[in-house]
């Protein structure tokens, strides 16, 4: 007789579980979400994730994603029947796809045979390709994570919206204009201060293009006409977009040349998801192309040029002759060994060097390395934290309580291998940080999270992290709020280690692994003679050295020469250099 794992997802799946109670003699909750609903719920045995999915296991991942890449992008970039921007979007899309599917291959290799939900009933399984194929088909079905995205949906009344754009562009758009790629990051900031200038300027972005299209845009007409129920300084453009080809079929045709999966189901879910992808972003570069020769902006600002409809905005641009200014939102670091390289290389890409890009700014010593290794031709002007990084005094730490402040993240379905956590290793290293700091005595710890539901909810984290008085979760206000009343920061990959550079906070390395370090540092214990910026910190002298750390750093802020290498000197160009310039 067979020996079956239930596989649980999300939390939905645990409560189907408990409910219909299906034959199994192991349990193997996938992620935190999935965990607490089973915990102290079922008499059968856990299955622990992180035992499973293990260091090699992210390499294994890596290497796989590499070997496919290195036959499918030759053949994406010698496609004629893309352009530029769908040639970036197909690689930034299928990178994170194929590390997903071989993600869910990891993480259930030997646990099987298995019972998976499939959305109706419990299937039982018994081949690994055949799992990971209704495992994907069920997160697909279900719009989780990277599913979620609604694009590609049919516009309607196409013929009101051309009109309504026409009103928008001609009464309420400056005769000088700059366009962003988003509303997100400084790139709020920096519309709003140009608004605040006083000068003509507009400053503009795109809106999604999908069946809400006409009314998106009334309210958007309603806001130029009564400012007092405008909410943003800049101007959200919904094009009228016509259907772009259907790339699925060629998709399939050219990831079956390159073997790029050992199951034709799970080529034929990577053809279609990033069909719609290409599709959309091929969508909008002909409306692009009227409306920029139309207004004429002076300038493209892009946090991104990856994904959506940031590259088809470069790809106009540069065809138009308008400078295309890529200002990173993440943090780049040369990376330390082969297995991070490979990921930390694709994720620069599009982020802070491109070929769609007419200049990139370096916003860190560490950045100009990481694009100068990857792009040397690429025009580079360094800057201070135009994206991130905000002015922030030092805390006094009148109370003699050292307080720490941990950022991080994981990505969903193990997105980013290696170089940042998976759901499971980021409860792991909360949970290790939390022990250590209520042993030290007189550090205060908060925790800030963006909550997401689907893998680790705000109800996971608090039922599986330590009770203890002395941390707090914090989710809510701006990260520089949080900042601000700390006096380190701890994350295992973040911006937010930047961040707290510039701030002058020393920032420790920390998570469920050790495998990867984001900023050169040490693992040594400080001392008030020989004190660092950045440490590495280990499960197993965590405790020592946050004590040693916080008795040598409390109400002491970082010098310049501790930061030398990791933030500008004095003299390089800021923010307000930077809005000068534009205005």
């Amino acid at each position: 007789s067979r020996s079956f794992t239930a596989v649980l997802y999300s939390r939905e799946q645990s409560l189907q579980f408990l409910q219909e109670q299906p034959h199994a003699e192991r349990v193997y909750p996938l992620t935190p979400s999935a965990l607490v609903e089973v915990l102290d719920r079922t008499h059968l045995p856990l299955l622990c994730p992180r035992s499973i999915l293990t260091d090699y296991s992210h390499r294994r991942i890596i290497a796989q994603a590499r070997r496919i890449e290195r036959t499918l992008v030759p053949q994406i970039i010698d496609c004629p029947d893309l352009s530029d921007a769908g040639k970036e979007v197909f690689r930034n899309v299928f990178h994170i796809f194929a590390n997903s599917v071989f993600y869910l291959y990891e993480a259930l290799r030997g646990t099987g045979d298995w019972l998976i939900y499939d959305g109706q009933c419990w299937q039982a399984v018994h081949q690994l390709d055949s799992a990971v194929e209704l495992m994907l088909q069920n997160i697909r079905n279900s719009r989780y994570g990277m599913f979620g995205l609604n694009i590609g949906a049919r516009q309607r009344w196409k013929l009101l919206l051309r009109s309504l754009n026409f009103i928008l562009i001609k009464c309420f758009i400056k005769r000088r204009s700059i366009w962003m790629t988003g509303y997100v990051y400084n790139l709020k900031a920096i519309s709003a201060e140009i608004a605040a200038s006083g000068e003509a300027i507009s400053t503009l972005y795109l809106g999604v293009a999908d069946e809400r299209s006409v009314l998106r845009t009334l309210k958007i007409l309603c806001g130029q006409v009564f400012p007092r129920f405008r909410k943003d300084s800049a101007v959200e453009y919904i094009p009228v977009v016509s259907r772009s080809r259907n790339y699925s079929k060629l998709f399939s045709r050219i990831l079956a040349r390159s073997s790029a999966f050992q199951s034709s189901v799970i080529e034929q879910i990577c053809a279609d998801f990033i069909a719609a992808h290409v599709s959309y972003t091929e969508s909008l570069i002909p409306p692009l192309e009227s409306l920029f020769k139309e207004i004429k902006p002076e300038r493209v600002l892009a946090h991104q040029l990856r994904w959506m409809d940031a590259p088809a905005v470069a790809q106009v641009a540069q065809s138009q002759g308008i400078t295309c200014t890529l200002i990173s939102h993440g943090s780049h670091t040369v990376p330390a060994n082969l297995t991070a390289q490979y990921e930390q290389d694709d994720l620069a890409d599009g982020l802070i060097v491109s070929s769609l890009a007419s200049e990139a700014f370096v916003q860190s010593p560490l950045a100009e390395q990481a694009a100068v290794r990857l792009t040397p031709a690429l025009k580079l002007r360094r800057s201070k934290p135009l994206m991130w990084g905000h002015d922030i005094p030092p805390r006094d730490a009148q109370d003699g309580v050292f307080t720490i402040l941990y950022a991080g993240t994981y990505k969903f379905l193990g997105a980013r291998p290696w170089i940042y956590e998976t759901s499971n290793e980021f409860i792991y290293g909360l949970q290790c940080l939390i022990q250590a700091v209520y042993k030290v005595g007189n550090i205060r710890l908060i925790i800030r999270v963006r909550e997401e539901p689907l893998e680790c909810s705000f109800t996971a984290l608090k039922r599986l992290l330590p009770k203890a008085p002395n941390w707090e979760l914090s989710s809510g206000g701006h990260f520089r709020d949080d900042l601000q009343r700390a006096d380190m920061l701890i994350s295992f990959a973040s911006t937010t280690l930047e961040e707290a550079l510039f701030a002058r906070r020393p920032v420790g390395l920390f998570g469920g692994s050790s495998r990867y370090r984001h900023l050169p540092g040490t693992s040594e214990s400080p001392s008030l003679e020989h004190r660092n910026a950045v440490y590495h910190l280990k499960v197993d002298t965590l405790q020592q050295m946050l004590c040693s750390i916080a008795k040598v750093h409390i109400n002491r802020p970082l010098s310049d020469e501790e930061l030398r290498s990791y933030i500008w000197e004095s003299g390089i160009p800021g923010w307000q250099d930077f809005l000068n310039e534009l205005i």
